[in-house]
């Protein structure tokens, strides 16, 4: 979008909603002005938009809820399906899982537990 087009959107919101302030609540001025304003904000934002939101809206989904391979082989098959049907795809390492707080917390309980053993093991062996 060009930057006149651009700026010319915003002159015309802003009239709207100054337009709008010369008017009392519920009077039939202040809900033509408000509306028309709402009315230009919707085009400006598809107008902006476009294409890009379904991009937007996928990826966003994506990182959300990432889809995870078991390995890297794996994750290369579906890249390269996907490229056969001319979506461009590539596969990015899962890295270190962050662990539950409660999954953390009862691993370094049993952890604790086994040198607890450990040490009475040794007490009775001497």
């Amino acid at each position: 979008m060009l930057n006149e087009t651009l700026q010319l959107y915003e002159r015309r919101i802003d009239n709207c909603w100054q337009a709008a302030e010369h008017f009392e609540e519920d009077t039939w001025g202040k809900q033509f002005w408000t509306q028309n304003a709402m009315y230009l904000l919707r085009k400006l934002n598809r107008d902006l938009n476009g294409e890009k939101k379904m991009k937007f809206m996928l990826i966003s989904m994506m990182l959300a809820n990432p889809m995870v391979y078991a390995n890297e082989k794996t994750c290369n098959i579906a890249a390269d399906a996907l490229k056969n049907v001319d979506i461009e795809a590539v596969c990015i390492p899962a890295g270190e899982q962050a662990k539950n707080p409660g999954d953390a917390m009862l691993e370094g309980f049993m952890k604790l537990i086994d040198r607890m053993e450990k040490m009475h093991n040794q007490s009775i062996s001497k």
